[in-house]
């Protein structure tokens, strides 16, 4: 298990992730193949999204539903100076540098999650992921309110293997074509075949949208999420790292993991398959004091009190509960 990088138990999808970027953040660029497009031929193109981006106002608007968490607000206008197509690069408008991270960022990072973790995690509750939900957002949204993240739901069937066999959709020649994709600008397909290369740049790109989408992983929500509180950074090719003062930025739903499953320990190493990073990063800066989370550096300031953080999952467990039973019309108050 150990020599093939396999854990036998799976910490919680944030920890999971934490570790994923930890791997495969440093030293990214090295990985990269991008062949640059000629200068005279280098189209001006914003956009956002693997498809070219809709001006209509009702269009807008359904666009908008499907978009990933946190991104709505980071939309840039479509198809502004948009060049004459050719056939040597993509008609789609597509730019990653509007998305956050580099394809084969994702790509690599989906891998190592289904290597590691796909044969044992399975997806959480409703009630669960409503409630991370509720933390992520509870924390960084004016406009966010509990009643709308109690009708929250795991896009995920709960208790499936989510990630189970990812790594084999992405095999080798994926991995090199999406590995000359530029971060910023437009792909370059050549004067070869041009037209080959971009049915299978489209498909490369459906596919990595498929596998970070809500339905699939949750992986891009994920990663939007971290760098929205800033534990996570992106770099200039498009690789997420975690931000130098990363650890200080976790809540408890990751310390606690930490603490329950005891991934911290080095012993724990081959069982959970945290990165020494994420683990010992952790466990240097924060303690448990009297009921409560402190960070070291801070001589021992209290950041969470689990008193305070219980109070406000029960709040939001009877909000949600309460909606849940207007909603179906049913039961214990008589409705």
């Amino acid at each position: 298990v150990k020599n093939k990088r396999r854990a036998i138990f799976a910490p919680g999808f944030t920890s999971m992730v934490l570790s994923a970027v930890a791997q495969a953040g440093p030293n990214f660029e090295k990985h990269l193949n991008v062949r640059p497009l000629p200068i005279e031929n280098e189209p001006s193109v914003q956009a956002h999204g693997v498809q070219s981006g809709k001006t209509d106002g009702a269009e807008q608007d359904d666009e908008d539903d499907d978009m990933p968490l946190f991104s709505l607000g980071e939309k840039r206008s479509s198809n502004e100076g948009l060049s004459s197509a050719s056939s040597k690069r993509t008609k789609t408008g597509l730019e990653w540098c509007d998305l956050g991270f580099h394809p084969l960022f994702l790509a690599k990072t989906v891998m190592i999650l289904s290597k590691a973790w796909g044969h044992v995690y399975r997806e959480v509750s409703h009630s669960d992921y409503s409630w991370r939900w509720e933390v992520h957002h509870g924390q960084t949204s004016e406009s966010y309110s509990s009643e709308e993240g109690g009708k929250c739901k795991n896009p995920r069937t709960p208790g499936s293997l989510s990630l189970e066999n990812l790594n084999f959709a992405l095999d080798d020649k994926i991995l090199e074509r999406l590995a000359t994709v530029p971060y910023k600008g437009q792909p370059y397909f050549g004067d070869d075949d041009a037209e080959r290369a971009q049915q299978y740049y489209a498909m490369d790109m459906v596919l990595v949208g498929h596998l970070v989408s809500p339905l699939r992983t949750g992986l891009l929500d994920e990663l939007l999420a971290l760098k929205k509180v800033g534990i996570l950074q992106t770099s200039d090719e498009g690789a997420a790292v975690l931000a130098d003062d990363w650890f200080t930025r976790v809540d408890p739903l990751v310390l606690d993991d930490m603490e329950n499953h005891n991934w911290d320990n080095d012993i724990s190493f081959d069982k959970f398959m945290v990165h020494p990073r994420v683990r010992r990063e952790l466990r240097n800066y924060w303690m448990r004091i009297d009921g409560a989370w402190a960070l070291n550096e801070d001589l021992g300031e209290v950041i969470f009190v689990d008193e305070e953080w219980n109070e406000w999952r029960r709040t939001f467990e009877e909000k949600r509960e309460t909606k849940s039973s207007e909603a179906d019309g049913i039961g214990k108050f008589g409705i």
